[in-house]
C-alpha cells in the first residue's frame, strides 16, 4: 500500500515536467517552416551546424540536430515577431514574419562569417522575403530596412511578374520579358532608411522612399538580357496630402551611375490609402520615390518703395510742321535776295 502512494506521488511531481515540455514543443501545423542552404565563410557548412530562430532574446525554434550536407529545416513557433537565425551562436539574418506566414514553407538561405564579430547575410530562395540585414549589394548594412526577394524563371519573350508582399515595401511588382531564356533569376528589393549609400547625391525633388532593386548577377538586368522592364509601386495618400503633392507629380527616379533621372512614370489606380504607380526602366540599381523636379523660378527685379522712374515721352514733330519750315526758308532766301538786288541798284544809281 505504501508503494502505491509513493508512486502516485512520483507521478504527480512528474506531472508539471511533462506539462511544461508540452508547452515548448513548436504547433508544428500552424508552424512556420524554414529551409534553405547554409554557408559559413563562403564554404558548404558542416554536419552539425546548429541553426536557432529568435524573436529578441525568445527562442522560437533551433535544429540542434545540425545542418546535413549544407542544408536545414526548421520549424518555428507561430509569431509576427522579427526573428534573427544564428548559425553556431552568430548572428546570421533578420526575417520578418507576417500573419500570413502559418502554416507555410520559406526557402531563406543563410550565411555567416566567423571573421566579423556578428557574422554576414544573405537571404532569398523561390517565394521567399524578409526585412533587415546587410545583402551582397554593397549598401551600408545600418542603412537597410528590409530585404525581399525572390526566385524565379526568366523566359524568352514571355513575362515574368516578381510579386513583392511585405506591408513596408513600397515596390509590388517588377515585370520583365526575357530576350534570351536564362533560367532561375533571383530579383531582391532592399527597402532603405534614407538615400542609398551607394550613390553620390540625394534625388531632386521631395523624397517619398528610397529602394535598391537588383536582378540576377552583376551585369545581368540590361538591354541584351531583358526588356519592357516595368516597376509597380505604391505611394501613401497621407504623405502626398501632408506634403501638397498630386499624383502628376510623382516620379520614379534612378541612379543611373552619375547623376539621377527621371522615368517615364504612370498613375494606376488609387484607393483609400495609397495610390498606385508604374515606372520604365531598362536596368535596375538605386531609385527613389520622388517629386517630379520643379522648374526654376524665375528672378524679378523690384524696385525700392519710394523710388518712381521718370516717365520719358519722345518729343514728336506737329503735323505739317515740316512744310511750314520750308516755306519760311524760302521766304527768307526771298528777302535776302531782293535785299541784295535793292543794294545793287541804290549804289549803281548813285555812281552814275
Amino acid at each position: 500500500m505504501k508503494k502505491k502512494y509513493i508512486l502516485i506521488v512520483a507521478l504527480l511531481l512528474l506531472l508539471p515536467v511533462v506539462t511544461s515540455a508540452e508547452e515548448n514543443i513548436p504547433d508544428v501545423k500552424n508552424s512556420t517552416i524554414f529551409q534553405g542552404s547554409v554557408t559559413v565563410d563562403g564554404n558548404v557548412a558542416p554536419d552539425g551546424t546548429t541553426i536557432e530562430a529568435k524573436a529578441g532574446t525568445v527562442l522560437r525554434g533551433s535544429d540542434y540536430g545540425g545542418t546535413s550536407a549544407g542544408n536545414y529545416n526548421l520549424a518555428v513557433f507561430p509569431t509576427t515577431e522579427t526573428l534573427t537565425f544564428y548559425i553556431n551562436g552568430r548572428s546570421a539574418q533578420t526575417y520578418s514574419l507576417l500573419s500570413t506566414d502559418k502554416a507555410r514553407t520559406i526557402n531563406l538561405d543563410l550565411s555567416v562569417s566567423t571573421s566579423s564579430g556578428s557574422g554576414g547575410s544573405s537571404g532569398g530562395g523561390t517565394s521567399s522575403g524578409g526585412g533587415g540585414g546587410g545583402g551582397p549589394s554593397g549598401e551600408n548594412p545600418s542603412n537597410i530596412e528590409l530585404i525581399e526577394k525572390y526566385d524565379l524563371d526568366i523566359s524568352k519573350d514571355v513575362l515574368t511578374s516578381y510579386k513583392f508582399t511585405h506591408p513596408k515595401n513600397p515596390i509590388k511588382f517588377v515585370n520583365v520579358t526575357g530576350v534570351t531564356t536564362s533560367g532561375l533569376i533571383t530579383t531582391s528589393v532592399e527597402v532603405l532608411k534614407g538615400t542609398s549609400s551607394l550613390v553620390k547625391s540625394t534625388p531632386k525633388g521631395k523624397v517619398h522612399k528610397n529602394v535598391n532593386i537588383w536582378m540576377g548577377t552583376s551585369g545581368f538586368a540590361t538591354p541584351k538580357n531583358i526588356k519592357n522592364a516595368l516597376i509597380n509601386f505604391r505611394v501613401d495618400n497621407a504623405w502626398m496630402s501632408s506634403n501638397s503633392v498630386l499624383s502628376a507629380d510623382i516620379v520614379l527616379s534612378k541612379w543611373d551611375g552619375n547623376s539621377w533621372i527621371q522615368l517615364e512614370t504612370r498613375m494606376l489606380s488609387k484607393d483609400d490609402v495609397y495610390t498606385y504607380f508604374e515606372g520604365k526602366t531598362d536596368s535596375f540599381s538605386p531609385f527613389a520615390i520622388t517629386t517630379k523636379e520643379e522648374a526654376p523660378t524665375p528672378t524679378v527685379t523690384t524696385t525700392p518703395a519710394g523710388t518712381v522712374k521718370p516717365t520719358v515721352t519722345p518729343l514728336t514733330p506737329p503735323a505739317g510742321g515740316t512744310g511750314i519750315l520750308t516755306w519760311l526758308i524760302v521766304v527768307i532766301l526771298i528777302l535776302i535776295i531782293g535785299a541784295g538786288v535793292y543794294f545793287f541798284v541804290v549804289k549803281k544809281n548813285k555812281k552814275e
